[in-house]
């Protein structure tokens, strides 16, 4: 599978859950029309490293951060 080829790559990164980003994560999608607490997970590493995110739901993470790059898979 594709996907799994791109996860297998030195460019995706696997990153721990820290307390306090476990904390923010379950904040953030408290907000209507955002995703859950993964996505939150998701959107707040790829702003820290500035990184493409792949998602087959980028609207959801839109709505956390407008100025993520996406990749829709």
């Amino acid at each position: 599978h594709a996907a799994g080829r791109r996860f297998r790559s030195a460019a995706v990164s696997f990153v721990p859950v820290s307390v306090g980003c476990a904390s923010r994560c379950v904040l953030l999608p408290a907000q209507p029309g955002t995703c859950d607490g993964v996505g939150a997970h998701v959107a707040l590493f790829a702003r820290r490293l500035q990184a493409p995110v792949l998602t087959s739901a980028p609207d959801d993470l839109t709505a956390l951060d407008p100025t993520l790059t996406f990749v829709t898979v």
